[in-house]
């Protein structure tokens, strides 16, 4: 089935973006999202689209990279141990 429906040029740049960021072209994102399928539903992904998200979120590398890791938890949990809240 086609459907042409108009959108407020606001509305369109905001799912437009959405599309964007899950790799999606806007028809289909707009499918997803009609079905039922949206960020709001659960969903199954697999660890390559969990992968896939991290990269497109800059989550991967944001931290040094640490060779002694219960060393550096220790370090980390002294160090939240010691902080102060203002």
């Amino acid at each position: 089935m086609t459907l042409t429906i108009q959108l407020p040029d606001e509305l369109e740049a905001e799912l437009t973006a959405r599309a964007a960021r899950e790799n999606l072209a806007l028809p289909d994102y707009i499918v997803r999202v009609l079905s039922g399928a949206d960020a709001t539903s659960p969903q199954t992904m697999t660890g390559a689209d969990i992968l896939s998200h991290w990269q497109r979120e800059h989550l991967l590398g944001v931290d040094e990279e640490v060779d002694d890791v219960p060393s550096h938890a220790r370090a980390l949990r002294a160090r939240a141990e010691r902080r102060t809240l203002e």
